[in-house]
This record gives C-alpha cells, structure tokens and sequence, in this order.
C-alpha cells in the first residue's frame, strides 16, 4: 500500500497528481488526512481523504509513503503521524 498523506493547506496539485498516476499504475493508494477526512487545500479546495491518521496503522504492509509539500508546514505536526516518528 501506498500511503499519501494530506494535511490542511497542501498543494493540491503536487498532492492529487501523484495519487492519480499511482491509481492509473493499478497501485494500492490510500490518501489519509491529518486529523481529518476532509482536507482543505490552500487555494481553499476540499479533498475528502480514504482515512484519516487514527485508521492506519505502522504495522500494515507500507510500500511508500508520499508527504505533498505544504503551502503552510505549521499546519502539520509530525507527532501525529505516529508511526513517522519511530
């Protein structure tokens, strides 16, 4: 699995293009917002997320995990990805 983590004020661009190649790849994708299902970019777009933090677990089969770029790093908190901080 494929894990793309979305945070408030990601690029939706930089976010949702690497989610749409890896999907086309017949690649398993999940997109997990921190905190939340719903993400709102930073040109104000939502982005309804698969899960969110609290539904994914470290010990699941990870492949790769994408972190888009924030338009605001403020608005993620590492901590709260917790198996990113093993």
């Amino acid at each position: 699995m494929i894990y793309v983590f979305l945070a408030d004020g990601c690029e939706e661009i930089e976010a949702l293009t690497p989610i749409d190649v890896l999907r086309r790849a017949k690649k398993d994708v999940k997109v997990v917002g921190v905190g939340k299902k719903t993400i709102v970019s930073s040109h104000n777009i939502r982005i309804t997320c698969d899960a969110e933090t609290t539904e994914v677990s470290p010990n699941e089969d990870i492949e790769a995990v994408i972190l888009p770029r924030l338009f605001s790093f403020h608005s993620i908190s590492f901590c709260s990805l917790d198996f990113m901080c093993y």
